[in-house]
């Protein structure tokens, strides 16, 4: 019934209504959620084109003052806001979305499924953060609550980036955690050790 988890070398912990996944796998919002209960979905605030910032140009690729896309989304489980989102994608990309309904499905799928274009890896950076106003009224959350940001980034064949996104977690409905092993010489220290498993905890 998933009341508790194990961690090995560590012991046996109750859950306190958490579940966990894998993360060490690239996944979608609704991969995420899947087997925790939830039922995934997004609330779309805007979707809309606009000139590239110099940070979104460099992990795009893109020429400077381009056009993206750019989407945001407020992400929901059981209808109860978890996430929140804004995603940048080359205006190639951002035209095969269009049209598609992103309340109740995900980038990966339609990219995936409709175009067969592959989701071949990702980049992820994070960090902790406050909810600014707009931030907060999105999650439901009090003004400057600490919430955990991911920057994301997602490439297709020959490390092509599909999307750059930032995406703010409430603290209070998920954790990650990292599982990794340590290098067994000093060669393979210096290259680092991998990641074994990258879990999350959801609480419902």
């Amino acid at each position: 019934e998933q009341l508790i988890y194990r961690c090995q070398g560590l012991g046996s912990f109750v859950s306190d209504q958490r579940t966990h996944q894998s993360f060490a796998e690239l996944k979608d919002f609704e991969e995420e959620l899947s087997g925790t209960g939830l039922q995934a979905s997004s609330k779309v605030i805007s979707f809309r084109q606009e000139k590239v910032t110099p940070e979104i140009c460099s992990y795009l690729g893109v020429k400077e003052n381009a056009i993206v896309v750019k989407l945001e989304r407020i992400r929901l489980g059981n209808e109860q806001p978890i996430a929140y989102d804004i995603t940048w994608l080359p205006v190639f990309y951002g035209q095969l979305i269009d049209g598609y309904d992103l309340q109740k499905t995900t980038l990966f799928k339609i990219l995936e499924n409709e175009f067969e274009i592959p989701i071949d890896k990702g980049c992820y950076r994070l960090e902790a953060a406050a909810a600014d106003t707009a931030i907060a009224n999105y999650l439901d959350i009090k003004k400057q609550t600490p919430v955990l940001l991911i920057d994301r980034i997602s490439y297709t064949i020959r490390d092509k980036p599909i999307y750059f996104q930032k995406r703010y977690y409430r603290n209070d409905k998920i954790v990650f955690e990292v599982r990794t092993q340590r290098g067994g010489s000093d060669q393979k220290r210096s290259q680092g050790a991998p990641v074994n498993e990258f879990t999350t905890h959801i609480n419902a």
